[in-house]
């Protein structure tokens, strides 16, 4: 880099994390919604009643093997997405979950 008379370089991929949690946070509704994903997440990681009763209204639901819900890590994005993604997946089956016990939110 001093060859190319470049002082510095910041990584690539935490200036993109920087970004895309910026851009999360500034959206209120965005970012309420993604606090709400998280909290049912960390529901669903703490427990283990609440992890095999989602598991068996999974199998009820569909044929498929049942999938856990993700938590994210603050740290990287792509994690978020993925927990949000996940939690669209298993929508049927965490709103079956939600009419028999108590969901945060």
């Amino acid at each position: 880099m001093d060859d190319a008379g470049v002082d510095s370089v910041g990584c690539l991929a935490h200036t993109l994390q920087l970004s895309v949690k910026a851009g999360l946070q500034s959206q209120r509704a965005l970012d309420d919604a993604v606090a709400v994903c998280r909290k049912i997440a960390t529901h669903f990681r703490h427990s283990t009643l609440a992890k095999e009763r989602l598991a068996d209204i999974q199998r009820t639901i569909s044929d498929d093997k049942p999938h856990m819900i993700l938590q994210d890590v603050q740290t990287r994005w792509n994690s978020t997405f993925y927990m949000v993604q996940r939690l669209i997946e298993q929508k049927k089956a965490v709103i079956a979950y939600s009419a028999e016990h108590d969901l945060p939110c």
